[in-house]
């Protein structure tokens, strides 16, 4: 399945935000780098060969008769705005969506018999979409390696914190055990 964001307001809330429309500079491969390594190009999925995606981490249009490599952008994510994954914007049918450059990458050259649903950067770097620093992997698998490799922190609950939760989880079992019972 194609994984389709539709870009533009992350916050949806019609807002420009800080960040929102943010790029960073990044090391685009060059010449040099294409000198050690061949940069082979595929088709991404899903755009009926109108794009395509190298196994160096570019991505480029061939729409109009015109090749054009696409600007990457970082998008921000869901919490705090905190600028994540290179995406670029692709337009399809007069629709504009935003596709993650590492999970494209991934789609086109990495074999999933297994079906596995995350792509880890395996040197934790989401900076470097180059197929061979990219993996499928497991939900827990890739929050693991997160921890193991200090790009994730394990949260301190203060006791404020754990006493809200568990109030919140003791309303939760109260409000499903009365809506048991009024089923039955």
């Amino acid at each position: 399945p194609l994984h389709l964001m539709p870009c533009g307001d992350p916050q949806g809330d019609g807002q420009e935000h800080q960040g929102a429309s943010e790029t960073t500079s990044r090391h685009i491969p060059t010449t040099m780098d294409r000198q050690t390594q061949q940069e082979e190009w595929r088709p991404v999925a899903g755009t009926n060969g109108d794009y395509e995606v190298s196994n160096l981490g570019r991505v480029r249009s061939l729409k109009r008769n015109k090749v054009r490599i696409m600007p990457q952008n970082r998008q921000p994510s869901g919490r705090g705005g905190k600028l994540t994954y290179y995406a670029v914007t692709l337009s399809m049918n007069n629709k504009a969506w935003c596709r993650k450059v590492h999970r494209m990458v991934a789609e086109a050259f990495i074999p999933n018999p297994d079906n596995l649903p995350e792509v880890n950067h395996i040197d934790g770097n989401k900076e470097n979409n180059h197929v061979s620093n990219l993996e499928w992997t497991t939900r827990q698998r890739n929050v693991r390696h997160a921890f193991d490799t200090g790009l994730a922190h394990p949260h301190r609950w203060t006791d404020e914190e754990r006493e809200h939760i568990s109030r919140k989880v003791k309303e939760t079992l109260v409000r499903k055990k009365t809506l048991r019972a009024s089923f039955i």
